[in-house]
């Protein structure tokens, strides 16, 4: 029987980890919002824009002005921006920091409702507040009270990791049979006597009858509600908390798993799964850390401290005194090269650190160009951002320059643009894949990447009379319709 401690814990992380993936029967149509907008000084205050929209002598872009009045301040992320077209914004309520949401013209969408600077994505964002999650649209209704990390659209499933940054690639199951595909259903409550339960436990229904007027709350279940569900089926398999640890079922409701693992980091995607233990007895030693497990609960990989989660087919793992190398799905390692450092593949193409600098490898393991360099940024709109002695330029993926390296500071390409300093110290300016320069005379101090919309968000730091002012600018590129 679970310790009541260990239980809590283990509830924490798997909500942390992967949120619950619940669907729950008071989930419809609640606003997080008031139904007018609000009375409070903050909405009047942060109107106070410039006027409209500025186009640059290019004619490739417009921005527009936002500043900063009485502590209300934008949240700005150079790897976040305004996906959704959504912007974050920051404020005190009851001395508690806050975020609310803006759209790309800085008008004010909501009062503050955000503990936490949670971005939309692909039309959800997650809701927390009073240490509870949930999932709200973009009309800031709930959409389900439990923070659940699958999304039935239709007859797709869209499954979103709740993170602080964009996620490219969201994972979506299309054509399902919503006469047969299961998701989460929690019960609260006990059927016979109606008495509150001490831990909800969770089932899985079809998705048609969870949402079902007609269908009572415990009935129509296809797996029973005896488990202590932390996310939905990935792959034919679900996790549950089980045994003082982490198992899997199946979708009779078998547990297939179960070796009590602590946690697991990435659910079962192309029949693998990341998991980690602690403090188990490997020739008599104790070991902890995390593996990659089959579909058949085999482990692929020793027990190492730091594995990431796959990307084209192979994840990023720290295997012994430091060093790293990337595994397949069958758990073997891409090739016999230990390197110092290794990132996750961007666009078929990983960055390796040697001892002796950065280089690049595609997914059959062989280097790209023969070069080293002091220092490189991942592959994004075919290019890589390298540094040879302090300087940047940039490379295609077939090793050769694209761009000399000759900026002090240099970002990725994002949707086509990238924003490079000659000088450390000197405003930064935008240019295209030709070198073109757009928008010097907003002497740019960071610029967020670029949504599919062609917006994003640049500051501009200057001293007014021995005080530091920010300007914020929404800047948009006229390539793309707004």
């Amino acid at each position: 029987m679970l310790k009541i401690n260990k239980l809590i814990s283990l509830i924490i992380i798997g909500s942390i980890v992967f949120l619950l993936a619940s669907c729950s029967q008071k989930t419809e149509d609640i606003s997080v919002i008031s139904k007018t907008p609000p009375d409070l000084n903050i909405m009047a205050e942060i109107y106070d824009t410039t006027n409209g929209w500025i186009a640059d002598k290019s004619g490739m872009f417009s921005y527009k002005e936002y500043h900063p009045i009485k502590g209300i301040d934008l949240y700005f992320d150079t790897k976040v921006g305004c996906p959704d077209n959504m912007v974050l914004y920051k404020s005190e309520v009851d001395g508690n920091k806050m975020y609310g949401y803006m759209d790309t013209d800085f008008n004010v969408l909501s009062e503050p409702i955000n503990e936490r600077p949670m971005i939309f994505q692909y039309g959800y964002a997650l809701l927390s507040k009073d240490y509870r999650h949930k999932v709200m649209d973009r009309a800031f209704n709930i959409v389900d009270e439990r923070g659940f990390s699958s999304i039935v659209q239709g007859d797709s499933i869209l499954y979103i990791d709740w993170h602080y940054y964009p996620v490219d690639e969201p994972r979506i199951i299309g054509g399902i049979d919503r006469d047969t595909y299961l998701i989460p259903y929690t019960i609260t409550h006990n059927k016979e006597t109606g008495e509150l339960l001490p831990i909800p436990l969770t089932g899985f229904k079809k998705i048609n009858d969870v949402y079902d007027k007609d269908v009572a709350p415990d009935d129509n279940f296809v797996i029973p509600a005896n488990f202590i569900v932390t996310n939905g089926f990935s792959d034919g398999l679900a996790p549950i908390i089980y045994n003082d640890g982490f198992a899997f079922i199946n979708e009779e409701g078998a547990i297939v798993i179960d070796n009590s693992y602590d946690s697991y980091y990435q659910l079962f995607i192309d029949g693998v799964a990341i998991v980690s233990t602690h403090d188990r007895e490997i020739n008599g030693e104790l070991e902890s850390g995390l593996c990659i497990i089959d579909k058949e609960g085999n482990e692929l990989t020793d027990l190492y401290i730091c594995i990431e989660s796959y990307k084209d087919g192979y994840a990023a793992c720290c295997i012994k005194g430091g060093q790293w190398t990337y595994f397949d799905t069958k758990g073997k390692s891409i090739n016999e090269v230990d390197y110092f450092e290794v990132n996750t593949f961007s666009e078929g193409i990983g960055r390796v650190r040697f001892q002796d600098g950065y280089s690049f490898i595609d997914t059959d393991g062989n280097q790209i160009g023969g070069s080293l360099f002091e220092n490189a940024s991942d592959f994004s709109d075919g290019m890589a951002a390298v540094q040879v002695n302090g300087l940047w330029g940039y490379i295609g993926k077939d090793g050769l320059y694209k761009i000399d390296s000759k900026y002090r500071s240099a970002s990725s390409f994002d949707n086509g643009f990238a924003i490079v300093k000659v000088r450390v110290d000197s405003p930064g300016v935008i240019i295209d894949e030709m070198e073109n320069r757009y928008l010097e005379e907003l002497g740019i101090t960071r610029l967020t990447r670029f949504n599919d919309d062609g917006y994003a968000i640049a500051l501009t730091n200057r001293i007014v009379n021995g005080i530091m002012e920010t300007t914020y600018y929404m800047i948009h590129s006229e390539n793309y319709d707004r």
